[in-house]
């Protein structure tokens, strides 16, 4: 590594080797920018499916209640009888 290091500044003049570190510099942070992206899109994408998921399970026992207190009425009203 530093053999490359030292060729590389043998072979380039300081602006040269500025604007390459800039270009790196870019480089990185793009690709940060492009992984912070992504990890919010998947973080939204997980939000989104537990409300759903969340949603469905309030559903289900909120039929499962109504199931069971129409039950109960039949229940009660077969007694009455």
């Amino acid at each position: 590594m530093e053999i490359m290091v030292s060729r590389i500044k043998r072979t380039l003049t300081v602006g040269q080797r500025a604007a390459a570190v800039e270009r790196t510099n870019t480089i990185a942070q793009e690709a940060a920018d492009e992984e912070r992206r992504c990890r919010e899109e998947k973080t939204e994408r997980l939000r989104r499916l537990r409300l759903a998921a969340a949603g469905a399970t309030s559903r289900k026992e909120a039929a499962a209640a109504s199931m069971e207190k129409s039950s109960l009425n039949n229940a009660i009203s077969n007694t009455g009888e």
